[in-house]
């Protein structure tokens, strides 16, 4: 008899063989998982993302509510809900802490961060106003981890590439006058509809930010490090009441020296798709 035909605790040995291979292929499962989870976001290479993110080629989807102040869908806020937890500064050690600035800034090889705090997301796009949903949506705008990477920022008005929309030019022009001629150091973004129809239906894109309501992200909040203290910038932007009941695509692209990747504008490119529709009764 062979060691399989044997019984053990009253089952046979394949049957044993069978629970076990099932347990470990579980076990591997969980472990996978957990690793995806604990590695979100993170990437080999620079790249812009968004929340609320629910999914790879998901639309964010929400409903208006009869009250045009009342809570949009629960999927999109409660996402954002979770993704603000993060924010919490009671999550974090404040001793690795520090506010920065242009001239105040950890040195990139301390375990040392720039702070971002929930109170700098605008009264706007807050959760007491359900991150601006439904009739005002708010979209955060963040980099991708990625350890080590650097923006080189624009140094002069003259780098900025022709390639640059028209609009986000006249903004850097501004900002560079009332900061005493100086290009602020960040990496630039901006957003807008991808075809005229949606530049139509989106109506006015407002960007908010705690850094003078600039268009980016400040370049001293990089490199990104592994370490659970480390805060992700964001910046915010808040759809005007987009219309209703029709998709409508939003393109934003991120402007750095080195950001230069496979898209269609040569620069770094999110699509978002998102649908409004109104209540039924």
């Amino acid at each position: 008899m062979g060691i399989l035909d044997k019984t053990v605790c009253g089952l046979r040995g394949w049957t044993v063989l069978k629970l076990g291979l099932v347990c470990i292929a579980f076990i591997v499962l969980i472990s996978c998982v957990a690793s995806i989870k604990d590695g979100a976001h993170e990437s080999a290479e620079p790249g812009l993302r968004y929340e609320p993110d629910l999914g790879p080629d998901v639309i964010i989807h929400y409903r208006e509510s009869i009250s045009s102040h009342g809570p949009g869908d629960n999927q999109v806020v409660n996402r954002l809900k979770r993704f603000m937890k993060d924010y919490d500064l009671h999550n974090h050690s404040k001793s690795n802490l520090r506010e920065c600035g242009p001239d105040n800034y950890p040195d990139a090889s301390a375990d040392i961060f720039c702070v971002f705090k929930d109170e700098w997301i605008n009264n706007a796009c807050n959760e007491e106003m359900s991150f601006g949903y439904p009739r005002h949506p708010c979209i955060f705008l963040l980099l991708n981890k990625v350890e080590n990477w650097v923006p080189v920022t624009y140094q002069s008005l003259d780098e900025l590439p022709q390639s640059m929309p028209v609009d986000l030019r006249n903004h850097i022009a501004e900002v560079t006058e009332n900061n005493d001629g100086k290009v602020p150091e960040l990496v630039w973004i901006h957003c807008e509809g991808q075809a005229p129809v949606d530049v139509e239906n989106l109506g006015v894109i407002k960007y908010y930010s705690p850094w003078n309501d600039w268009h980016g992200i400040p370049a001293y909040y990089f490199p990104y490090k592994d370490n659970p203290d480390y805060m992700t910038p964001v910046l915010q932007i808040q759809l005007d009441k987009p219309q209703s009941d029709i998709l409508i695509h939003l393109e934003c692209t991120a402007w750095a020296k080195n950001l230069n990747h496979k898209t269609s504008a040569g620069y770094d490119l999110i699509a978002i798709q998102i649908l409004g529709s109104t209540a039924k009764k």
